[in-house]
Formats: C-alpha cells, sequence, structure tokens
C-alpha cells in the first residue's frame, strides 16, 4: 500500500483541477507534459507513456525521478498468469485424453473372457431384475461351497499329519 500511495497522490492531483502553479507553468514539449504543484516540487505526467516523475530542485538544479509504477508489475504478473492457466488448460486437456483412453481399455473385455450377456434392468421389469439377483447368488454359492471345501480338505490333511506317528 505504501508502494502505491505515490501514485494515488498523483493521480488525485492530477485530477484535483488547475492551480496557479500550474496556470503559471509552461507547457513543456507541445503539451506532452503535465506539471502539478505538490509539497515535495513538481508531479510531471508523461501524457504519451502515462508516466508520472516527481521533480525537485536540488542543489546542481531540477531533477525529475520516475514514481514506481505498480501497474507494470500488474501488467507483467497478469500476462504470466493467463500464460500458466494456457499451460495448465493444455495438460488437463491430455490428462483427460489419457483419462478417457485408459477407461476404454477398462471397458474392453480381457481374452479368453467368455462376451458378457448382459441386459440393463427395466425400470418395471422386476422379474429380470430378481432372474439377474438369483443368478448371482448362483455364483457365490458355488464359489463358497468349493472355498469351503478346500478348507475341510486342508483341515483332513493337519489331522492326518496330527495322528501320524513321528
Amino acid at each position: 500500500m505504501i508502494a502505491r500511495a505515490p501514485l494515488l497522490f498523483a493521480l488525485i492531483c492530477l485530477t484535483a483541477g488547475p492551480s496557479a502553479a500550474e496556470d503559471a507553468a509552461p507547457a513543456t514539449e507541445g503539451g506532452r507534459y503535465s506539471l502539478q504543484e505538490v509539497r515535495a516540487g513538481y508531479l510531471r505526467l508523461d501524457r504519451g507513456s502515462g508516466e508520472v516523475s516527481l521533480c525537485r530542485e536540488r542543489d546542481r538544479g531540477w531533477t525529475c525521478e520516475l514514481i514506481a509504477d505498480d501497474r507494470i508489475a500488474y501488467s507483467d504478473e497478469i500476462v504470466r498468469l493467463e500464460r500458466d492457466n494456457a499451460t495448465l488448460a493444455k495438460r488437463v486437456a491430455a490428462l483427460e485424453a489419457r483419462l478417457d483412453a485408459i477407461a476404454g481399455l477398462a471397458d474392453r473385455p480381457l481374452e479368453g473372457d467368455p462376451p458378457a450377456v448382459s441386459r440393463p434392468p427395466v425400470a418395471g421389469d422386476e422379474t429380470a431384475m430378481d432372474d439377474d439377483l438369483d443368478q448371482a447368488l448362483d455364483v457365490t454359492e458355488r464359489a463358497m461351497r468349493r472355498f469351503l471345501g478346500m478348507l475341510r480338505g486342508i483341515e483332513r490333511d493337519f489331522r492326518s499329519d496330527e495322528t501320524a506317528p513321528q
């Protein structure tokens, strides 16, 4: 905020209206510069570039120092952010394309898998949903029976090992 104070002060002084000092100051370079008296000297506005300078009388004569302009820094930051945004947008698009390709691979059946025959359930078609549920339960029941049979076989093997003479 302190860095912007001179610029804000300069703008306020320039818009405040003509003063007696401004009327007395000669127009330089065909009116390119506008001078406004302030406590520390004169503010000089370059109407061509928009730069504001503080002019003061020193030991060796008058000197003008450019007042820091935050507009340039903001403009540079905006350009940098726009460039970063464009780069990120391209990266997001590339990642989305890769994700779509991966999703397409996941939808393909594996080699050797029988093609899945399924139809989407239709609202109000409880019979089809019941059939699908019965089929899923049958597959689960068969898998559980095989698993329990394997456990019984392992249990028998352990018992025979315990009863065998050592």
